[in-house]
């Protein structure tokens, strides 16, 4: 008996021991913050210690993961992170979280900053008695703090912005959510899950975002949603979005709502604009609407602009490299915006390689300045280099031969190139490698390998208003890549298809003038026509070759020896291709284009190194060949009307002999639709 007495002696202790570490990265206890959260021991009830870990710099503590897991803990025995007085120390990660909690209750975080990155912030799951106060969470491409499994716990006085979601609860009831900001996210401030009930959201500011707060379907009763200001900002959809009905025991009550951008619930499949409407429910019946809510309370959630050149002389930087060094790579955490201005029209040898952390609101501008045409001359690599980026422009600049690709987009999203003139480089001109809802536009790319190529999956990108001419394979390739849309470009005398598709559903492919004078013709869709295409109001002309050619796999046996080395199951096929030769032809056969016009679109010249895409406006102009041909302002300017002075006066005969249009075959004639409204409508775009 005194034995066991002895034995369990420490668990009956009335003060624990407290152990302070601290973490700095020269002079502390440890250099790391994931080798002091190592440290901590798994049983602190048994050791009857508690833990400190104070950061006394700011770091950035970058790592895979900094983690708690597994630590048995109580009111008594607890975890505390924290910053060093008059410090905010930066904890990020490159992939997957910043910080997680697991299997560890009573933990505090309090006074550190989490960058997510490209993934989430804080991660709990199957904890309690979790705090999370006085930080901020930033730039989370996921979640900015996340609850799965986890009751009794707080998110105190903190900062959470230009995150997907705000704070994210699944399976976590009897949670407290208090004292808040919360803004710039991209889909909702607070997401309540299933099994989420008591969650209780008050004091808390919501700004600009799409929805404040989603419930789910089987949520769960007893949330409130109390004491808080809400301002939709110009993202804001809905204050409130239910899945089903208002769930039992839920209060919506005494808040402060500006209702000027966003409404104010979708209940189910009903939108709700007023809180006269939303008052029929039983709810907000103490709440108010008030414009300007948060200009009232002085709240500034202004972005810093940051706007610098880019000149051989008196600019702000004389490099390229110069300025990319100067910008930090993670403006959403830096909360700014940057605008890189080229000031002068002079070559530049060196490339621009980006992969920065912005957001709608902390976006990067490289642009030309108007008037000027500077030149990047890059050798054997891509000249301009997009990474993993989001919400970057390129606009105005001027690629010369020499580069491997003009422009990469790597694994980006919400891009824009813009005006930009890509020559003669070994690749494409603009790639785009899994990326999606990029803009690519009034674009001009000669004398490339191929103009634009979209593959692995590089979907519901809107290529428009570009010309592509004389490049040596293709103009536009697709594989892999659903729902683009293509519209209202001019594709020349590129040398292979002007269109090339494999798996490719859901293309939009539409207002385009294709002219190709080879022998190869217009368009390939490999596998079959793609499902969901919308081929239409096109303006086709191929003088010597087909309209196009749709492939099929034909599948057949195989006799040969070598059959024993293929997988177990595999079939063998060889493609079989149906050539179009007409339009009328390809509208039968694939059902496409069924508004499009077979016929020559009267470009103002089509002389090698002449070219001038502008139309002629009428039979009445003077003969092609006394025309002095330009390339300025073509894309802009195809809808110019001719000037008075510069019309013949001659005879409708005379003008007619002198400015016929090429001869086509009889049966390209036959086929030709007699809708003669296309062209006009591409011309008065």
């Amino acid at each position: 008996m005194i034995v066991a007495l002895i034995f369990f002696l420490p668990l009956f202790s009335f003060s624990e021991t407290v152990v302070l570490k601290t973490v700095k990265k020269s002079g502390g206890d440890f250099s790391s913050l994931k080798a002091a959260l190592e440290a901590i021991p798994q049983d602190l009830v048994w050791k009857n210690e508690t833990w400190i870990i104070e950061i006394q710099d700011e770091g950035p503590y970058v790592q895979d993961v900094a983690r708690i897991y597994n630590k048995r803990t109580d009111a008594g025995h607890q975890i505390v992170v924290r910053s060093a007085s008059g410090i905010t120390p930066k904890i990020q990660s490159q992939r997957g979280f910043a910080f997680q909690i697991s299997r560890a209750s009573y933990v505090t975080l309090d006074g550190l900053k989490f960058v997510g990155e490209r993934g989430n912030g804080v991660i709990v799951d199957n904890s309690s008695y979790v705090t999370i106060k006085n930080s901020t969470i930033a730039g989370a491409a996921y979640q900015g703090i996340s609850f799965y499994r986890v009751q009794s716990s707080s998110i105190l006085n903190s900062r959470i912005y230009s995150c997907h979601v705000g704070i994210y609860s699944v399976d976590s009831p009897k949670n407290q959510i208090d004292n808040n900001l919360i803004y710039h996210t991209f889909y909702a401030g607070v997401y309540l899950g299933f099994n989420s009930p008591s969650t209780l959201l008050q004091n808390n500011v919501f700004f600009n975002n799409p929805t404040v707060l989603s419930i789910e379907d089987r949520t769960g009763g007893g949330n409130q949603f109390i004491h808080n200001v809400v301002d939709g900002g110009k993202r804001g959809e809905y204050v409130y979005r239910i899945a089903t009905n208002v769930p039992p025991q839920t209060v919506f009550d005494f808040n402060r709502i500006s209702l000027s951008h966003a409404k104010l619930a979708r209940l189910r499949n009903e939108d709700i604009s007023s809180l006269s409407q939303w008052h029929l429910q039983g709810q907000d019946l103490e709440s108010i609407e008030e414009e300007d809510v948060i200009e009232s309370l002085g709240l500034n959630f202004n972005i810093q602009k940051i706007k610098k050149s880019i000149a051989k002389r008196h600019g702000d930087f004389s490099s390229i490299q110069e300025a990319l060094a100067a910008m930090p790579r993670n403006l959403v955490e830096t909360n700014q915006s940057w605008e890189i201005e080229f000031e002068d029209s002079e070559t530049y040898f060196e490339p621009i390689h980006l992969s920065p952390v912005t957001s709608p609101e902390h976006f990067l501008v490289i642009r030309a300045k108007n008037g000027e045409t500077p030149q990047l001359e890059v050798y054997r690599k891509d000249a301009i280099l997009l990474s993993h980026a989001q919400y970057v422009t390129i606009e105005g600049l001027t690629i010369n031969p020499g580069a491997y690709r003009g422009i990469n987009l790597t694994q980006s999203r919400f891009c824009t190139i813009h005006h930009c003139t890509v020559k003669g480089v070994w690749g494409a001109g603009i790639s785009v490698f899994g990326g999606f809802q990029n803009q690519i536009t009034e674009n001009t790319i000669q004398q490339s390998s191929l103009a634009l190529e979209l593959y692995s999956y590089a979907q519901a990108n809107v290529i428009k208003d570009n010309i592509f001419y004389r490049n040596k394979a293709y103009g536009i390739t697709l594989q892999s890549s659903p729902m683009n849309e293509i519209s209202g470009n001019i594709l020349f005398n590129n040398g292979y298809f002007e269109l090339w598709i494999s798996e490719g559903g859901g293309t939009k492919f539409l207002r385009n003038i294709v002219y190709n004078e080879g022998k190869w013709g217009g368009i390939s869709l490999e596998n079959g026509v793609p499902v969901r295409a919308q081929f239409n109001e096109n303006i086709y002309y191929f003088p010597a070759g087909p309209m196009g050619r749709v492939s099929h796999r034909e599948y057949y046996r195989n006799h040969s020896m070598f059959r024993i080395f293929s997988r177990r199951g595999q079939r063998t096929f060889r493609m079989v291709y149906t050539y179009y030769q007409t339009l009328g032809e390809w509208q039968g056969g694939t059902g496409l284009d069924a508004a499009s016009e077979f016929k020559d679109p009267q470009f103002r010249s089509t002389v090698l190194g002449q070219e001038d895409f502008r139309i002629r406006p009428s039979e009445e102009n003077k003969p092609q060949q006394e025309e002095t041909p330009s390339l300025e302002g073509q894309a802009k300017d195809q809808a110019q009307e001719p000037e008075p002075e510069k019309v013949k006066k001659d005879t409708p005969e005379e003008n007619n002999s002198s400015n016929k249009v090429p001869t086509q075959t009889d049966d390209k004639q036959q086929d030709k639709p007699k809708k003669e409204n296309t062209l006009n409508k591409i011309l008065r775009r």
